[in-house]
């Protein structure tokens, strides 16, 4: 039990020490990935009449499932994007990349939920899709961490296309 403490505040004492000296790149990172998210919860409608009236395919989860599996990705997204900037591995490239993934995000949600367009929402997925293999190859060369971090992110939305796919198809 003594170790685990030990181990416990060393890591402890870790992450502060790393705060303490990169709190900026912190308040970066999980700032920029929360108003990303922010904007996106905004733009989703789950209880329009339009949403409503689709027929849903039997694998669709329950609704309270892709809060908490946003909360997630993006936590790890803000700690991926948090190490590049602590490690100064950061490159205009990636900021591209993670900003196009970050309007990407927020396009399908308008394109799905606002304009309701169910074939439109595939297409911005698709994009999407390319855009965030882009990031994770160019994460996987220059952060391991980050790049496995990032990877939950991009196995997700082959898991939304599938459900946008579908839902385009049985509509």
């Amino acid at each position: 039990m003594e170790q685990i403490i030990k181990k416990r505040n060393k890591i402890l004492f870790y992450f502060t020490n790393c705060l303490k000296k990169n709190w900026k790149y912190f308040l970066f990172s999980f700032g920029i990935v929360f108003l990303v998210a922010l904007i996106g919860s905004f733009l989703v409608n789950t209880n329009s009449a339009w949403f409503n009236s689709l027929i849903l395919p039997e694998f669709y989860p329950p609704s309270w499932l892709f809060s908490v599996m946003w909360s997630i990705i993006y936590l790890l997204v803000a700690l991926g994007l948090y190490l590049l900037f602590k490690e100064h591995k950061f490159s205009k490239k990636l900021l591209i990349l993670y900003g196009v993934n970050g309007i990407l995000n927020i396009i399908w949600n308008i394109v799905f939920f606002r304009i309701n367009s169910l074939f439109f929402g595939v297409v911005v997925l698709v994009i999407l899709i390319i855009f965030a293999y882009f990031l994770v190859k160019e994460l996987y060369e220059v952060n391991k961490t980050s790049f496995y971090f990032t990877l939950p992110y991009f196995i997700w939305l082959f898991f939304a296309f599938l459900l946008n796919y579908a839902i385009y198809f049985l509509n």
